[in-house]
């Protein structure tokens, strides 16, 4: 008997005895043994004929069916679970498919009491009164017309900042995290437009359109109370250092705060299949290179590193190395064509970059791009990244703080390799007013070391 037979038997024997282990004539049996499948990777595909059968009849009064003594909690992309997942945040996705998602209580008995409790003083509304030992209980959300007792006028707020992804996420986080060391809920005052919810100057119409212009567009809600400026005590926080369970704490508020709405689950989704497979096979080093505008003259200052400058931070790279490319420039994917392709394995996404300043400092959205897919590609990198690359390299960035952030809350040892991008403000001062000029000196750097390796190799070579 050769070894592939063995493992088709053994394999087939298994399956046999979780068929016998299931009550098959049960719909939710059938239903968790099909989940199962999906969470093991075994055979992950949906089958059309039983989706009608496995979640029938839900609706907004009942988004989701939940399973196997309530482990579980699914619904289907067309029926909207956002007003049950706003008041279950201790609850985690754990599944998506084409047709359905699925729930399933946080793990880390830690984190999930953190987190009741920090939704307790968001809303004054003890989980525990929507989790009865009735799963038709579970499966409801509250009433739209729940009477909350939180104590507004006692809340305490900061005002959202028109900035890059990590720079807005961070200045919320780390302000909502100082209102709950005083025991104070939080709240966003509403105020300036973010320009993740800007669309394409020639087309008003997007995939994700929201009249208050801001994250809540894309996020779950954090509270009750009202966000108009009342004159309440502010919070205007920077990113502090803490010990490690004030660093916990703040990774848990920033998934808290930013809970995906179904709509942008579901894009999320459809973004991360052409190249979810190829990360979760072969693991990953993920590499970041911050471009754009940090090229203008304008502080921070920074300056534009070569790929290559980046890959001599990391040791014991091989060819079989598979590097996740996160950037925001098109001249990086460009270098990588040219200058690596052939030398490493690389994956990025297929979306739409800037090129060099055109867009001007602190935008962020490239031309016949959007706000929204612009995010919808950011959130899908932090998400891929931090759940399948075990080290990272980049330079000074907001964007690689959060996911250095995010890799590390997933409890797996994380490697970092830190380049130096920034400069003295006097290698920018003579081009002050000239971010065209600067963009286009700092590209000339770059081009300038792959020029030099070249003479260097044909030195040797000769």
């Amino acid at each position: 008997m050769t070894a592939a037979n063995s493992r088709l038997i053994l394999g087939g024997l298994f399956l046999l005895a979780v068929w016998h282990s299931l009550d098959v004539s049960n719909p939710k049996a059938w239903t968790f043994r099909e989940l199962k499948r999906d969470l093991r990777g075994l055979a992950a595909k949906s089958n059309n004929r039983d989706e009608p059968l496995i979640l029938s009849g839900l609706n907004a009064t009942s988004p989701v069916r939940c399973h196997n003594n309530a482990s579980y909690c699914c619904g289907l992309w067309n029926v909207t679970a956002d007003d049950w997942w706003m008041h279950h945040p201790d609850w985690e996705v754990v599944h998506e498919d084409s047709f359905k998602f699925c729930f399933a209580p946080v793990q880390n008995d830690t984190k999930r009491a953190f987190i009741r409790d920090l939704h307790w003083l968001q809303w004054q509304f003890d989980i525990d009164e929507s989790s009865t030992n009735e799963i038709s209980s579970l499966e409801r959300p509250l009433p739209s017309n729940y009477n909350f007792s939180v104590n507004c006028s006692d809340m305490r707020a900061t005002v959202n900042i028109n900035s890059g992804y990590g720079a807005s996420l961070m200045w919320l986080i780390h302000s909502f995290w100082e209102a709950y060391t005083q025991r104070k809920p939080f709240q966003t005052i509403q105020k300036w437009p973010w320009l993740y919810t800007f669309s394409r100057p020639d087309n008003n119409s997007t995939w994700a359109n929201c009249k208050e212009r801001d994250q809540t567009c894309f996020y779950l809600p954090i509270s009750p109370c009202s966000r108009e400026d009342k004159n309440q005590p502010r919070y205007e926080k920077r990113p502090e250092n803490g010990n490690e369970t004030q660093v916990m704490q703040r990774l848990w508020i920033e998934e808290y705060l930013s809970r995906p709405k179904q709509f942008l689950r579901q894009q999320l989704y459809h973004l991360r299949q052409p190249i979810e497979h190829t990360l979760r096979k072969n693991g990953c080093l993920a590499m970041h290179v911050r471009r754009g505008d940090a090229g203008a003259p304008k502080p921070p200052y920074r300056r534009y590193a070569a790929v290559q400058e980046y890959l001599d931070q990391v040791p014991n790279l091989t060819a079989n190395t598979t590097i996740f490319l996160l950037t925001d420039d098109a001249s990086t994917i460009e270098e990588v064509r040219q200058h690596h392709a052939s030398k490493h394995h690389w994956v990025y996404t297929n979306k739409i970059r800037v090129h060099g300043v055109e867009q001007g400092f602190n935008n962020h959205i490239p031309a016949h791009s959007s706000g929204p897919d612009e995010l919808a590609y950011i959130s899908v990198e932090q998400e891929l990244a931090s759940k399948y690359c075990d080290s990272l390299v980049h330079g000074r960035s907001g964007y690689a703080y959060t996911l250095f952030e995010r890799m590390k809350s997933t409890g797996r040892p994380i490697q970092t390799y830190y380049l130096e991008t920034r400069v003295l403000p006097r290698s920018a001062n003579p081009f002050k007013g000239k971010p065209q000029e600067r963009a286009a000196f700092l590209m000339q750097q770059v081009q300038d070391l792959y020029q030099k390796q070249n003479e260097s190799n044909a030195q040797l070579v000769s």
